[in-house]
This record gives structure tokens, C-alpha cells and sequence, in this order.
């Protein structure tokens, strides 16, 4: 079975959402999920993927779904920081994080597997093979992270 291949965005990310997806599908990866973390990119997200449905050839086995999750984010802990954005502000980002962590929690929760990638990500090909050989193949979880943050670990309120 495939997993399900999903990244989380919000829509000051949409360029890198729309390359994700294009590479994502370009490299015959299937059953493709984007989690928008706001209504903008939710919006988006269903205009692309009607979009790309007009656009399938007969042959096209991949699955694309648009999944909001911005119901579940607590707006009130969202802060802009000077740029514009509200990933570098801690509790916007520990409020995202909460997020993310209920939805993976869901789909866990209902047997599905998941490949989870950020939206900076290109795929050039499908990564299953990989995974599935050498000791890849042999664990239930495998984290890269390419970043180091100062921040706290307890990410979920209590």
C-alpha cells in the first residue's frame, strides 16, 4: 500500500506548495495530500486541484486531495514577525506545530502510512523504493530534520 505523501503549508508558502505538487506528481508519486494551515491556501488548494483534474490524461492514476486544517489552529496565538510572516514568531509556530501533530495524529489514528515532506522539498523521483530497502525498510519511522531551533520541546498545550 502507499502511503499517503503530504506536506502542511500555510499561504505564504503557495510557490512552494505549487512546486511541491508539480514535482511530486511529475516524479509518478501517488495519493498526494496538501494540509493547508489557512483558508487562502485552502482556496487555492481547490482551485489547483480542479484545475489539474480538467487537465489528467485517461491514465492518471495519482490521488490528489485538499485537506484544511486551519479549523484546528488557534488564531489568537498567531503573531506576524516584521516580514511578514508568522513562522519565525514562537507561539505562531508552536500553534502551527499543534496542528500538524493532530492531523498526523488522525491519519495514523485511521491506518494510513505517511511520507511527510515540508513544501521545500522537490522530488525528482518516487522515494518508496529507498525507503522500503536496507534499514529503511525495517523501521516504522525514519526523521531528517535540516534545521536546528532554540526552542522548547513541548510543542502539544497541556
Amino acid at each position: 500500500e502507499m502511503p499517503l505523501h503530504v506536506t502542511f503549508a500555510t499561504v505564504e508558502l503557495v510557490t512552494l506548495v505549487e512546486n511541491w505538487l508539480t514535482y511530486s506528481l511529475r516524479a509518478n508519486i501517488k495519493k498526494i495530500v496538501v494540509v493547508s494551515l489557512d483558508e487562502a491556501l485552502h482556496s487555492w488548494c481547490e482551485k489547483e486541484l480542479e484545475e489539474r483534474k480538467r487537465h489528467r490524461r485517461e491514465d492518471d492514476d495519482d490521488e490528489f486531495a485538499c485537506v484544511s486544517g486551519s479549523h484546528l489552529l488557534d488564531k489568537s496565538k498567531l503573531g506576524h514577525s516584521l516580514s511578514g510572516g508568522f513562522r519565525e514568531v514562537k507561539e505562531s509556530f508552536y500553534a502551527l506545530m499543534n496542528v500538524k501533530i493532530q492531523i498526523i495524529e488522525t491519519f495514523l489514528l485511521n491506518a494510513y502510512d505517511l511520507l511527510i515532506s515540508d513544501a521545500d522539498v522537490t522530488w525528482v523521483r518516487d522515494p518508496m523504493p529507498y525507503f522500503n530497502t536496507g534499514n529503511l525498510g525495517k523501521v516504522d519511522i525514519a526523521v531528517s530534520a535540516d534545521c536546528v531551533f532554540h526552542f522548547r520541546g513541548d510543542l502539544i498545550d497541556k
